[in-house]
């Protein structure tokens, strides 16, 4: 509504279920506006099951992009 975009980049961990864990907000452009939309976002997400046995002990990290649609 205010005419602003930007991004956030959010890491977490894939836990064993196949959703983010631990995820937090590394960087953000402007700075407290998007973060809290981003992780609600990255903490709904589900990803397929690691198989067994996979390693799940590493860190993702994205980029969410916050345009204004015409």
């Amino acid at each position: 509504m205010k005419g602003i975009e930007g991004y956030v980049v959010v890491s977490f961990r894939l836990g064993t279920d196949g959703r983010p864990r631990d995820a937090k907000v590394v960087e953000a452009k402007p700075r407290r506006v998007f973060e809290r939309e981003a992780l609600r976002a990255v903490r709904q997400w589900q990803y397929a099951r690691p198989k067994a046995g996979a390693n799940i002990d590493s860190v993702t990290t994205v980029r969410l992009e916050f345009t204004l649609s015409q």
